[in-house]
């Protein structure tokens, strides 16, 4: 995650009146709780450990974490999933999408708003089966449906990327179509600028006149941020514009929360 902070409790929280959104991104546990006003009003990220028997002690020490929220959905960065027309869809046989899938492994389904898209994406059983032990979730995504929840209803040209961790997920849509989603794993700033370029020119997207828009971890002081900027004319942050942060800490910004905040639009 870097040195991106983004702990912070603004005030006692009724959970019945709010909803809890996780992320679950590699060894990565994130949440933030928003009101029914949308106002993100605390959020905390833990590290865990699959491996363990007990992947999520730390995470059961804090008291936010509880499972009688108004509503709760878990969201699922995996590095394996696959976008399927209806008619693919409907012909089953999912195992055979994957390459890793393991006996251990559930594949899970969302459909895209307003779309005949379905992703599949294998999750750990045991890890499924602790978290609906710890939350009770009332939802459960992949993050390509939280990425499209964003863009919905829009049938304007979009290009949104997102960072989480070492994570690079690139989406576009134009005309209310999926032109293309992927992630690409980096590890440095070069990497980054590579695997960007490879979905935005796939995507056709006009360095100097097309928008992207960009969230996640990392800020305008970042070296991904400033090596990247120079190849796009109209870089933006995201803009959630129903979204208060009830933070006091000028470091935290909107952006590094989009995920949070989209997957809380999916359920609202």
């Amino acid at each position: 995650m870097g040195q991106i902070n983004l702990t912070f409790t603004s005030k006692n929280i009724d959970p019945k009146d709010h909803i809890l959104s996780v992320l679950i991104a590699a060894d990565s546990f994130v949440y933030g709780i928003l009101d029914k006003q949308r106002n993100l009003v605390a959020a905390g990220d833990h590290v865990i450990d699959m491996v363990s028997d007990n992947p999520f002690q730390n995470v059961k020490s804090d008291s936010n974490i509880r499972s009688d929220y108004f509503k709760t959905v878990i969201v699922y960065s995996t590095t394996e999933f696959a976008h399927l027309s209806e008619l693919d869809f409907g012909g089953g046989d999912f195992e055979a999408y994957f390459n890793t899938t393991s006996i251990g492994d559930e594949i899970l389904s969302d459909k895209f708003t307003d779309s005949g898209v379905h992703v599949i994406y294998p999750v750990s059983s045991s890890m499924k089966t602790l978290l609906n032990e710890l939350l009770e979730p009332s939802y459960e995504l992949h993050i390509s449906t939280v990425m499209r929840q964003y863009i919905y209803p829009s049938q304007a040209k979009k290009n949104l990327a997102l960072v989480i961790n070492d994570r690079l997920h690139f989406m576009a849509y134009n005309g209310g179509s999926l032109t293309m989603y992927n992630a690409y794993t980096f590890r440095t700033k070069e990497d980054f600028l590579y695997y960007l370029q490879l979905a935005t020119d796939f995507a056709d997207l006009n360095s100097e006149k097309d928008a992207l828009e960009i969230g996640g971890w990392l800020g305008v002081d970042s070296g991904i941020y400033k090596f990247i900027s120079p190849y796009y004319r109209h870089l933006n942050w995201v803009t959630l514009p129903f979204m208060s942060l009830r933070s006091t800490d000028q470091s935290h910004l909107k952006h590094h929360y989009f995920a949070l905040y989209a997957s809380a639009l999916c359920v609202s």
